[in-house]
């Protein structure tokens, strides 16, 4: 009876909901596929391309196509991954490549409600800054499923313009939907995107 007990406590043991590995929040592997649909109705593919070295970081290489109108915007970043962080380390888009100083830190792990942090670069000629915080967990419906999914805001500022974003981060998926809100003076803008598909091999 005793064996029995024990076996049944190592079974339910087993079967209790473990956290998601931070990495999962943000799954940098080759070949993993987001598309996402803009309230102004572009289309927005990004792909794991590549693998490579910045400095001393190793990094993966986002490739983002934005189709509008006719019209494909390609950017490239390169994410480096660390078991407390994920890391923009480097920007390519429209041919101007871009060592990212000091590296911009994109999530910082794990995901915990209150916890935030910040980036100031120091090669732009206009003062900026982000400040970002995780600010708790929701169920988040999108095209591509329904989602249990940290949320994440973040607050760019430069000059006289305020962007704020809220960004929902599912874990094993990645970013399941984006809100933006912009502030210049007395004008106003909002937008967004959601979750259409996704592979992650």
């Amino acid at each position: 009876m005793r064996i029995v007990l024990i076996l049944m406590l190592v079974v339910a043991a087993g079967c209790q909901e473990r956290p998601a590995p931070s990495s999962s929040y943000f799954p940098l592997v080759m070949g993993a596929t987001w598309t996402r649909r803009a309230e102004d109705g572009a289309d927005i593919t990004a792909r794991v391309v590549a693998q490579k070295t910045v400095g001393p970081a190793a990094c993966a290489v986002v490739e983002t196509k934005t189709a509008r109108d006719g019209r494909e915007r390609v950017t490239r970043i390169c994410y480096e991954t660390t078991p407390s962080e994920i890391r923009v380390v480097e920007t390519e888009s429209g041919g101007r490549r871009v060592v990212v100083d000091p590296p911009r830190t994109v999530l910082l792990l794990p995901p915990e409600a209150g916890r935030s942090w910040s980036w100031v670069p120091t090669d732009t000629p206009v003062p900026s800054r982000i400040t970002e915080e995780w600010v708790g967990e929701e169920t988040v419906k999108v095209t591509a499923g329904t989602f249990k999914a940290w949320k994440v805001k973040t607050v760019t500022t430069r000059a006289d313009l305020t962007v704020t974003l809220f960004t929902w981060y599912a874990p094993g998926v990645g970013i399941v939907k984006i809100a933006r809100e912009e502030q210049r003076g007395e004008l106003q803008r909002e937008g967004g995107s959601e979750l259409v598909r996704y592979t992650i091999p």
